[in-house]
């Protein structure tokens, strides 16, 4: 039997990646929540490396502290950790009568909110309503429309607690639904979808009302069994469990959650998923950039992800947009090999800022972290890197240098999928990209929204050199196109693009090229939705769409891995 692996597409890669970036920033936001006393869950619940990590010198902060064991948390367990959170959070709100503040929603005045979230304490965690808004838009599309009962035997807790309902029917009819059979595990999914509904419109919460209605039109089937209903859970009996396998770390009596989502959804493969985030850099987020690292030790995977622009000092540094020349980190020779690259200034100045008491970068100290889980792992680890918006920059601008270290390559090509990435350097940097794909060490996929201008700044045509324009796309372009609706649906759906950036032959070409890409050309006909258009919540709602219509399945994105991809570039330009 072989044990070959299918390879995941694109379109299943970028989801992927996206959705695990995601649950992790909304971990790190939930850990500075609980360590300011703003939420139930306790701190020793979320901490992992990063939190044990010693910090009494130099080398400490900048992250070159030695430590041997490794405490990580799971998907699931952060998704265990948020439904829990809003589940007690509906359930205050149902108490109370009166709509309270969301832990998650920075814009009520409420005097007694318990949760309220004030930007100008805690402005890491700014970001929060839009990463839980787009996490609401993923559990909306891979809900299952069943409800699975949790058997006792299959996921027992540590002590049996007796139940707060009887469930006893001496002649159980498995076709006839009772409202007693619904009560088992319905009321709780329908108040945590309700509340994740309510995220997805966290700037307009209303009253008790449209909780209601959201309950009801949440409401799942109920799923048939047959058999003793003593021997399930009660709505309390799982929050029990799902609380005792938070505290105790045992995801494997999490795994009864992968029954909420449908086969195959993505949410159902990250609970499935037995990848630890076990690193987070967020000790001095309003000067330095914030990253994380998850391993996968069964696939022996790593996975690096960069934030994107949240505090004065990540926009300061993503508007640094003039170019600075830097060493060719590449050491082989190649056609027309330059000395020096060009590269967005404020984009290297985060990564290549050297300290003045360790004399150290953030790039050592991110590599050095990233070669010790790699070690972790295992020999056959591959590395995938990924960001949004300025982390899509940083993910790009690190993938590469992280190419020319022979520790990261020694498997194969370092994978990095970006959204919304802005441009990082030029003429050069591109083909040094391009020869860095070509020996194997480097792969790019680069999704953009059609609409979103923030994937072309700085605005070329400003700039002009020898060879055109300063700016230059590298790696492969994956644009994500409207989605028609309404009566121009008959009209079919318009196709992603799967494009690669080959190098321009002359100057007319790199001119005409840059005048393509100008920034003013890409901003949509109503302009207000420009914001929109960049955002993680627009990026994953085109993804899911494509991924479960039908109208796509001939684009390369939903049938090629991006190493096959990679394999037909040249018909891809």
């Amino acid at each position: 039997m072989s044990n070959t692996k299918k390879k995941m597409t694109l379109l299943e890669l970028g989801e992927t990646c996206m959705a695990q970036a995601m649950l992790i920033f909304l971990f790190a936001d939930l850990r500075i929540l609980s360590a300011t006393g703003q939420i139930q869950s306790k701190y020793e619940h979320l901490c992992i490396d990063s939190d044990r990590s010693p910090r009494f010198s130099a080398q400490d902060f900048a992250g070159f502290a030695e430590y041997n064991e490794t405490r990580g948390v799971t998907a699931a367990h952060i998704m265990a950790i948020l439904l829990l959170e809003i589940t007690r959070e509906a359930d205050e709100v149902a108490a109370s009568k009166q709509p309270k503040s969301i832990v998650f929603d920075s814009t009520d005045k409420t005097k007694n909110a318990p949760f309220r979230l004030k930007k100008k304490d805690l402005q890491a965690a700014q970001g929060l309503p839009t990463l839980l808004h787009c996490y609401s838009e993923m559990v909306e599309t891979d809900i299952s429309e069943s409800v699975h009962h949790v058997r006792k035997q299959e996921y027992p807790m540590d002590a049996e607690i007796p139940s707060s309902k009887a469930f006893h029917r001496a002649d159980f009819d498995p076709d006839v639904e009772d409202e007693d059979d619904e009560v088992m595990f319905n009321n709780f999914m329908k108040k945590s979808k309700a509340a994740l509904g309510r995220q997805a419109d966290f700037k307009r919460i209303t009253e008790l009302q449209k909780m209601a209605t959201l309950q009801n039109s949440m409401m799942a089937k109920h799923a048939s069994f047959r058999g003793n209903l003593e021997g399930y859970y009660d709505e309390e009996e799982i929050v029990q469990l799902v609380e005792q396998s938070i505290e105790n770390r045992d995801n494997d009596r999490l795994l009864f959650m992968k029954n909420f989502f449908k086969e195959d959804s993505i949410s159902r493969v990250l609970v499935e998923s037995k990848a630890e985030m076990v690193w987070l850099s967020d000790w001095h987020t309003t000067h330095e950039c914030t990253y994380a690292i998850s391993i996968d030790r069964e696939e022996n995977k790593v996975l690096l992800v960069f934030r994107g622009a949240y505090t004065s000092s990540d926009w300061k540094h993503a508007t640094d947009s003039r170019g600075t020349a830097t060493s060719n980190p590449i050491k082989e020779e190649y056609p027309h090999r330059p000395k020096t690259l060009r590269l967005h200034r404020g984009f290297w100045k985060y990564l290549f800022r050297v300290r003045k008491d360790t004399a150290t970068t953030k790039y050592d100290e991110i590599a050095s972290k990233l070669a010790h889980y790699c070690n972790l792992v295992g020999e056959s680890f591959s590395v995938t890197v990924c960001g949004h918006s300025l982390g899509a920059a940083l993910a790009t601008v690190f993938a590469f240098y992280a190419s020319t270290e022979e520790r990261f390559t020694c498997n194969g090509a370092i994978e990095t999928v970006t959204f919304g990435a802005p441009f990082v350097g030029g003429h050069k940097f591109s083909e040094a990209v391009r020869h860095q794909e070509d020996t194997g060490k480097l792969r790019i996929a680069k999704f953009r929204v059609v609409g979103d201008g923030v994937a072309y700044l700085p605005p070329t045509l400003l700039t002009m050199g020898k060879r055109g324009a300063w700016w230059f796309h590298s790696g492969m372009n994956v644009t994500l196109p409207s989605i028609r609706t309404g009566p121009f649906k008959v009209f079919g759906q318009p196709q992603p693009k799967v494009t690669y950036n080959g190098p321009s032959k002359s100057f007319v070409g790199s001119y005409l090229r840059q005048v393509r890409e100008f920034y003013f050309w890409q901003i949509p006909v109503r302009f207000w939705l420009a914001v929109k258009m960049h955002t993680l919540v627009e990026h994953k709602k085109r993804m899911s769409v494509i991924n479960s219509a039908k109208d796509y399945g001939n684009s390369p994105l939903v049938k090629y891995s991006l190493e096959e991809l990679y394999e037909m570039r040249d018909e891809l330009k």
